[in-house]
């Protein structure tokens, strides 16, 4: 549907009910990587890592994280 400001917010309600939940973390991850807030995706991440610390090479989420960097860096209006 690529409504990111929704999954942001309904990811951020679950995480705030569940905040042990790897899931729902890892969902919310995502949505943070789509919709460009790298400071609180990497805030989402560090906190994921201590309670998951077996998931730290979780290659996937990490792959879906730097692609939500990359793809904002493609959009920005910066000559660099």
């Amino acid at each position: 549907i690529k409504d990111l400001s929704s999954a942001r917010i309904e990811a951020q309600e679950a995480v705030a009910l569940y905040p042990d939940s790897e899931l729902l973390l890892a969902a919310y991850i995502k949505a943070l990587a789509y919709s460009g807030d790298e400071k609180e995706m990497l805030k989402t991440w560090n906190r994921y890592v201590l309670l998951f610390p077996e998931k730290a090479l979780h290659r996937d989420l990490i792959e879906e994280m730097a692609w939500g960097v990359l793809n904002k860096a493609a959009h920005s209006p910066s000559l660099v």
